[in-house]
């Protein structure tokens, strides 16, 4: 089940910016918009094999925000400076998630402008390492720059009090509430920190854009078991990205990996739930939907099972714990079997 509220359609994102490119995105803080510098890559669909595509011009920017495993688990600044380990770092992570998810599920925001957000402060700690008395404060501030690229504005004031009520569950808050004025007070500021800390670099592929290209594909009769199910495939897929994005994964995996990891995970568990053991990817979809391999996404796939392992802090905290419920080992056979994939020339 999506930790995202199910208010928002399947085609949510259709209304929120990706940014075309580096520098193509600006951010404008006193206004609710994004401007753009250039135009919307166009997408078409008219061909089966047709693969995503990706933005040639983000991909600097993109992967200047992806680290190696190594880094993440050993290097981060938490780590490095204040010497938490693999486990408590986890847990503030994941506090910040649920944290940005109940926020924006209480300002209504679309899923694309909450993910985005949760994207935008794991970037942040790595940079800056996690400090427990303004983490929220952070929290706060990358949901109000999502909240303005991603064509769902909320007032600074309507996220301040969101954000102190979600804080302080047990006091009744309102905006004569000190809890309140503090976090208007450092919302500005948080969001003024980020920016710089970012560089300025918001741009973020999401995989809304990505299921909104695939779903148009042509269908085919060779893989017509796929085909028959693929909104389905896609709208799981998607619900379990937004589980998973409890965990750190988009700083060492972009969209398009993780998002074939996901459809590998959802397949192979629809074979067993829906009794269609022959229920695979079409030859080759990985590579030429989205340009990506099933080694890559078995590698995604491995690192979210050793994050996983490392969600057990002591035995009274457990973080990301649907996200360790739900995700079990798959054979790395049956996992390549599901990609059905063959060397290409």
């Amino acid at each position: 089940m999506s930790l995202y509220p199910d208010r928002a359609s399947n085609s949510d994102s259709t209304k929120q910016g990706n940014g075309t490119g580096a520098g193509t995105s600006s951010y404008n803080k006193s206004t609710s918009q994004r401007t753009d510098n250039g135009t919307e890559t166009s997408k078409s669909s008219k061909s089966d094999s047709k693969p995503v595509e990706k933005d040639k011009n983000v991909e600097g920017v993109v992967h200047s925000w992806l680290f190696s495993e190594s880094t993440y688990l050993n290097e981060t600044p938490s780590r490095v400076q204040f010497r938490i380990s693999r486990e408590q770092e986890l847990v503030e992570r994941d506090h910040i998630h649920q944290f940005i998810v109940q926020v924006g599920s209480k300002l209504k925001l679309d899923r694309s402008a909450i993910l985005a957000a949760s994207i935008y402060a794991n970037r942040f700690y790595m940079r800056i390492p996690i400090k427990r008395n303004s983490k929220f404060y952070v929290a706060c501030g990358a949901l109000a720059i999502s909240c303005k690229l991603h064509d769902n504005y909320r007032p600074p004031d309507k996220i301040a009090l969101q954000a102190a009520i979600v804080a302080t569950p047990d006091r009744v808050v309102d905006e004569q509430s000190p809890v309140y004025w503090t976090f208007k007070d450092q919302l500005l500021y948080r969001e003024e920190l980020i920016l710089k800390t970012l560089n300025f670099e918001l741009n973020v592929t999401l995989p809304y854009e990505i299921r909104d290209q695939l779903v148009k594909d042509l269908s085919s009769s060779k893989y017509a078991l796929f085909y028959s199910k693929k909104e389905e495939i896609f709208k799981y897929s998607i619900s379990l990205i937004e589980l998973l994005s409890s965990l750190p994964i988009f700083l060492v995996f972009d969209t398009y990996t993780i998002f074939g990891t996901a459809l590998i995970i959802v397949i192979y568990e629809a074979r067993s739930k829906l009794k269609e053991p022959g229920l695979k990817l079409p030859e080759n979809y990985l590579r030429i939907k989205l340009q990506v391999d099933s080694t890559l996404c078995y590698s995604c796939f491995q690192f979210i099972l050793k994050l996983l392992e490392h969600c057990v802090h002591n035995e009274k905290v457990i973080c990301n714990k649907a996200a360790k419920q739900r995700i079990k080992p798959i054979p790395k056979k049956d996992f390549i079997d599901v990609a059905n994939e063959t060397i290409l020339d």
